[in-house]
């Protein structure tokens, strides 16, 4: 596809939705960017089911000018929830030719009058045809994509061989190009309330008044229900008091719904539910240590391990004051991490720890690295997600980031990383040989991407990913006025990387630092800048992945760095252990909290370090029960 917009819109209601679409102009007397003699296919689909297509530009029938084509379905309209053909576009909207209209009188075309609607005075002037259509949804979220129809004769082995690939259509004044898309629900013209059933609001409203005196009653427990919910916790009568007033200010001008809207805005305002209190006995004296309570434990819990707040289950196990019993609390914890809820801890824990999300926002030298996209991107952060949430739900070991004997991918990515045997878009587990350099954390592409320049490799950065991430030995910055190497993008005038790092490590201030981190990241210096294996530089000149670390310890390529790593097991056990703690805490660790890592990690070596285990032991601690008294300020 080229020149088109996709974007996921929530439908409120089920019904048939108005879509309008404006045309790119190319600046130059209000014409149409990139319409030319050549016709251009553009067409709409929700949830990948066409459901619209016109032709715009060619030459117009009669040879009358460009620009000119009819709204059609190539195949009938699709409700994209239910699969069952939906009614077609309406033809009376269209601004083409309609088959088996009458013919203008020979000598003579009339001339239409003019439009009153915007958008057709807008095709009549731009010359394009109708650019709108009517659909039928089911409510719920969709994905809408309206774009034209690539004209590249490009194929998809183009992306890896540069002497295939074949310029895409480039019209002279550029290609169509849609400016925007809008996008009309059913009754939102006329100021119709738009309604409809859905999983939301069958939750939010637990009960229907059958009379005018069961509203009150059944607002007072649909609010009560979600106040308990959003702020973590039973509900008082002090709580209730502005919800129930301002739903019956609402009630009174726009009927019982609109109570309950209103109501809802201010429960959800609240300071109560956008900040996480902690109650703090009255009894307790200042800067003494206190146990929270089961209400606050969960809270505690919930967002460590969703990210979210307590459902009713944990929220009723802490009001009955057995959370923080052993038993209780860890059938909590397996239930929590077998939720799909617990994805959280994957995109928001690894993400941090692993700095994956930054993988979004490379942006590879196109000259150096051509067949880099989109798909290889998400592919990237998508192994790696896979990967740590088979750790956390198989409850495996945590050693297994270093040297897992397996990874997933899918085709793109295998034919990527030279792994043959995967078909498909679709993701699956593969399982590696005991050689394999995809191995663990420092095998798959998102972390090598983030670890790379634009255009090259960069051992240091490399380096100082593994002692930070590893080793928990972070290097300390690099002085003032250190100069960057130079970005060379002639392929045959790049030199070997241990060439370029040379001057930094003549210099003595530099030289402590580099020593280490330059070793580390020489060894993975086969992987290039989006992690593709070779085996010498653009200009022929050999890899030299061999290194050694100050103590003497010898290591080449990525399989015998992993060996390395995992004789250091215990720092990256204490760096992963210091790491899910700070994320479990929300702040940072101090010489206190080192007694309670090696706890955790003297409890987790009965299990060989389960996954499981760690969380437990994390939740057991003294950090994360407990809490130090403040002076009451009252």
């Amino acid at each position: 596809t080229r020149g088109g917009l996709a974007f996921r819109y929530y439908f409120p209601v089920d019904g048939e939705y108005s879509f309008e679409m404006r045309l790119k102009e190319d600046g130059a007397g209000g014409g149409i960017q990139g319409l030319t003699d050549e016709p251009h296919q553009l067409e709409a689909r929700i949830d990948d089911v066409k459901v619209w297509d016109v032709t715009v530009g060619g030459p117009a029938p009669g040879g009358r000018g460009r620009g000119r084509g009819a709204g059609r379905g190539a195949e009938p309209p699709v409700d994209p929830a239910a699969g069952a053909p939906a009614q077609p576009p309406s033809r009376a909207a269209g601004a083409g030719p309609v088959a088996g209209a009458a013919p203008a009188a020979a000598g003579r075309e009339a001339a239409p009058p003019a439009p009153a609607d915007p958008n057709l005075q807008y095709q009549r002037r731009r010359n394009v045809p109708n650019l709108t259509f009517k659909t039928s949804a089911k409510a719920g979220e969709h994905l809408v994509a309206v774009y034209f129809v690539n004209k590249t004769t490009a194929y998809l082995e183009d992306l890896f061989d540069r002497s295939n690939r074949r310029d895409p259509y480039r019209a002279g004044n550029g290609e169509p190009v849609l400016s925007s898309v809008t996008l009309t629900a059913p009754g939102a013209a006329n100021g119709t309330p738009l309604v409809s059933d859905s999983p939301s609001r069958r939750k939010l409203l637990i009960c229907t008044p059958a009379s005018a005196a069961q509203e009150a009653p059944c607002a007072k427990q649909v609010l009560s229900t979600i106040a308990r919910l959003a702020y973590r916790r039973p509900v008082v009568a002090e709580d209730m008091e502005i919800p129930l007033k301002l739903y019956a200010g609402g009630a009174a001008k726009g009927g019982h719904e609109a109570g309950i809207e209103l109501a809802l805005r201010s429960i959800l305002v609240n300071p109560k539910f956008l900040f996480r209190f902690e109650l703090q006995p009255a009894t307790v004296a200042a800067n003494t240590p206190y146990r929270i309570s089961d209400l606050d434990l969960a809270s505690r819990l919930s967002f460590f391990l969703w990210s979210s707040i307590p459902d009713n289950e944990l929220l009723t196990v802490a009001t009955r004051n057995t959370l923080h019993t052993p038993a209780v609390l860890n059938q909590q914890i397996k239930r929590m991490i077998a939720d799909p809820r617990s994805e959280a801890i994957v995109s928001n824990f690894a993400g941090q720890w692993l700095h994956t999300r930054n993988v979004a926002m490379f942006h590879p030298s196109p000259e150096l690295l051509f067949h880099f996209d989109d798909n290889l991107r998400k592919a990237f952060q998508t192994e790696t997600e896979m990967f740590v949430a088979s750790i956390i739900k198989d409850n495996r070991s945590a050693l297994d980031l270093l040297d897992a004997d397996y990874t997933f991918l899918n085709e793109r990515l295998a034919t990527h990383y030279g792994i043959d045997g995967v078909f498909g878009e679709y993701f699956r587990r593969v399982t590696l040989p005991p050689d394999s350099v995809r191995r663990g954390l420092l095998g798959q592409g998102s972390i090598l991407t983030d670890t790379s320049r634009a255009n090259r490799t960069s051992p240091v950065i490399r380096g100082k990913w593994i002692l930070e991430n590893i080793f928990g030995s972070p290097p300390p910055p690099p002085p003032p006025n250190v100069p960057d190497l130079k970005d060379e993008r002639d392929p045959r005038k790049i030199l070997p990387m241990r060439e370029q790092m040379a001057a930094h490590r003549a210099n003595p201030v530099c030289a402590a630092c580099h020593a280490q981190m330059d070793q580390l990241g020489f060894a993975l210096e086969n992987f290039d800048a989006i992690g593709e294996w070779r085996d010498e530089y653009g200009a022929g000149q050999s890899i030299d992945a061999s290194a050694e670390l100050p103590d003497g310890t010898k290591f080449k390529g990525p399989t015998e760095l992993r060996k390395v790593l995992m004789s250091h097991s215990d720092e990256f056990l204490t760096t992963m252990t210091e790491k899910l703690l700070v994320y479990a805490l929300g702040r940072g660790l101090d010489s206190t909290d080192a007694p309670t890592v090696r706890q955790i990690k003297r409890e987790a070596a009965k299990t060989n370090y389960r996954f499981a285990s760690l969380i437990q032991g994390i939740v057991s601690s003294t950090p994360f029960t407990m809490n130090m008294a403040v002076a009451n300020t009252n």
